[in-house]
């Protein structure tokens, strides 16, 4: 007894001092050290700069040779898209300073500060110091997160993960959206909670695959079940025989309006019509019936929305050639 307990003991210490140095250690935002942030700065600044001013060379300049490898032409397309929004300045939503004992293992990276949009990062650990920057684009309509990870190479940080995609539409980000949809859902208000999720769906990764919201399981869950209890309940298209020219509903989708006088994410109906698109006052006409019924259809989707955007069509699309036309827009408050 007495010396197998010996060799139990002789085992833990054997393994402890192992065990100290498997876990990786991250600290976030202000509990990183300041000079390691101060490294940080001015790399975040010149990413986004080469971002806005369309500057694949520039950009190639803080890349890793592994990231400049992995990603071939795709940073080009990054770039060149991402230079569109013309953003004028970010700030920074999160930084994690990583330090890992054992490089080449997958570091998870958890943000959790009591609100619906906490989130968790991964991605592997290829350097022993390695940092992790969300910066977020300010005063646009739709605003975009950047998630760059930087590995430190002996002495200098460079870029081994970027990913830029939307954050917020109109100042919301996908967990918000989401939360507004479950209201609705709540309400058996169908069509609004789809809108809404659909939304949601559309930022709902903004570091790309590195990067997951805490509810995004429940939110796919949610995606499903709404799209297709819509589809059950409102069986497409839907024919307006109470119309004597019998339109036909094709289907709803969320609309995103970011001028004035009032921004927001609103419902467009797509309907075909036998009425000749050129004919704009037999269309009129015809969509003013439609305007008069459509809370009928559509439960609740004249009480939840200030507008009501209409596509009038008189070919279906065959996804070669967009179809021509009209648009109305029904004011409600």
């Amino acid at each position: 007894m007495k010396k197998r307990l010996i060799l139990l003991l002789l085992g833990f210490a054997l393994c402890s001092p192992a065990c100290m140095f498997i876990e990786t250690k991250t600290t976030q935002n202000d509990n990183i050290d300041a000079d390691i942030r101060a490294e940080i700065a001015p790399l975040n600044k010149k990413v986004f700069n080469c971002l806005m001013t369309n500057n694949v060379a520039g950009l190639k300049k803080l890349m890793s040779k592994i990231l400049i490898d992995s990603s071939g032409k795709n940073i080009d397309t990054i770039v060149h898209m991402t230079a569109e929004y013309k953003a004028k300045s970010y700030k920074i939503l999160d930084e994690f300073y990583t330090k890992n004992a054992f490089p080449g293992r997958p570091v998870t990276i958890v943000r959790n500060k009591g609100d619906l949009n906490n989130y968790t990062i991964k991605y592997g650990a290829l350097n022993r110091e390695m940092y992790a920057s969300i910066m977020v684009s300010e005063g646009l309509p739709i605003n975009f997160a950047v998630l760059a990870v930087y590995g430190k190479y002996d002495d200098v940080w460079k870029l081994n993960i970027i990913s830029v995609n939307d954050y917020t539409i109109l100042g919301k980000t996908a967990p918000e959206y989401y939360a507004d949809a479950l209201q609705d859902g709540r309400k058996n208000d169908t069509i609004d909670a789809a809108m809404k999720i659909l939304t949601a769906s559309v930022i709902g990764h903004p570091g790309g695959k590195h990067f997951k919201y805490q509810d995004d399981d429940d939110m796919q869950v949610f995606y499903t079940g709404t799209i297709a209890n819509a589809n059950a309940t409102y069986h497409f298209p839907i024919t307006l025989t109470q119309i004597k020219t019998r339109p036909q509903i094709l289907g709803v989708t969320p609309k995103v309006i970011t001028e004035k006088p009032e921004p927001g994410v609103f419902p467009i109906i797509k309907y075909k019509s036998a009425i000749n698109i050129a004919d704009t006052v037999a269309l009129k006409a015809e969509n003013l019936e439609i305007q008069k019924m459509i809370g009928t259809v559509f439960k609740s989707i004249t009480d939840n929305n200030n507008y009501i955007f209409y596509d009038a069509l008189n070919l279906l699309p065959d996804g070669k050639a967009s179809p021509r036309y009209y648009v109305f827009v029904q004011k409600l408050k």
